[in-house]
């Protein structure tokens, strides 16, 4: 995540099938930037993007990258609005559930 895309490859990433609700990986931030905590890099970019509602690599990353940057509290990017905004995401992807969720 933190290196510049090969833009001479093709970025799709294969989804996994609409239907099913994925909770994204979390993100790491570090002085270098940030990357996806999972096991399996692949798998977590496809969860990931996924989770996103994104197919493609690029715009998985770019909106990563909005998301580390508008986390900013003081001059660093913050763990804790980082996991509120992916949370947000994902409850915009899924739709308003039908009754509050507490």
């Amino acid at each position: 995540m933190t290196t510049a895309p090969d833009l001479t490859k093709p970025s799709a990433i294969a989804a996994t099938a609409p239907s099913q609700a994925v909770d994204a990986p979390r993100i790491v931030l570090s002085p270098q930037g940030f990357s996806i905590d999972h096991p399996d890099p692949a798998r977590g970019e496809q969860l990931m993007a996924t989770a996103l509602g994104v197919a493609d690599r690029d715009a998985m990353e770019g909106l990563l990258r909005q998301l580390v940057r508008a986390s900013v509290s003081g001059e660093r990017p913050d763990a804790v609005n980082v996991s509120f905004m992916m949370s947000m995401v994902q409850s915009i992807k899924r739709g308003m559930p039908s009754k509050p969720c507490w």
